[in-house]
């Protein structure tokens, strides 16, 4: 005769692998995917760029776009700062990436522009405007586990959100740091 505990574990086992197969939503995947393209055009992720460390997306509307890139031009002069805080940026734009790494050489900024062809992570975000043809500028925060702290919508002249990006970032400095379970090692628990 086979233990109760076993026979339950039977039961569930399908509906383990169903989950561990099941694909992922929220920050998590969003984090993880793949979709964008890195200064030398190789697959990258907003994960990769973090390297464990606080990630700011700057979303622009293209490196055309002369706001986006002030905005970009800003948080470069507080680089010193935001390497003390543990903070990395990267712009997102929805073009090829050789001319995201023109736009960032152009502008000297130090930390690249990553190229999101076919706005996968954009949409993924929410901020892909297809009627406009380019998605809402934004500032999206994650913490070191990947997960979105804030975003702040919307970028024109006048509007400047640096204050209150600086105040979330010292904010998330002082933070008790949390363990982080990846994606996988979440299904894997799953599993078990």
């Amino acid at each position: 005769m086979v233990p109760r505990r076993d026979r339950a574990l039977a039961l569930l086992a399908p509906l383990a692998l169903l989950l561990a197969a099941a694909p992922v939503t929220g920050d998590d995947f969003v984090y993880g995917q793949t979709y964008l393209r890195d200064r030398t055009g190789a697959e990258t992720s907003l994960a990769r760029a973090a390297d464990g460390d606080v990630l700011v997306a700057v979303i622009l509307k293209g490196t055309w776009c002369h706001v986006c890139l002030r905005q970009l031009t800003e948080l470069s002069r507080r680089k010193a700062r935001l390497d003390t805080l543990g903070v990395r940026v990267v712009g997102i734009a929805v073009e090829p990436h050789t001319r995201t790494v023109a736009a960032a050489k152009r502008h000297a900024l130090p930390f690249p522009i990553l190229s999101d062809p076919d706005h996968g992570v954009v949409s993924s975000l929410g901020l892909w405007r297809p009627r406009w043809g380019h998605p809402l500028p934004s500032i999206v925060v994650f913490d070191r586990c990947g997960e979105e702290r804030q975003r702040f919508e919307g970028r024109r002249p006048g509007l400047r959100p640096e204050r209150a990006l600086m105040h979330l970032l010292e904010t998330m400095a002082k933070e008790e740091p949390k363990g982080c379970l990846t994606v996988l090692a979440q299904r894997s628990v799953a599993l078990h």
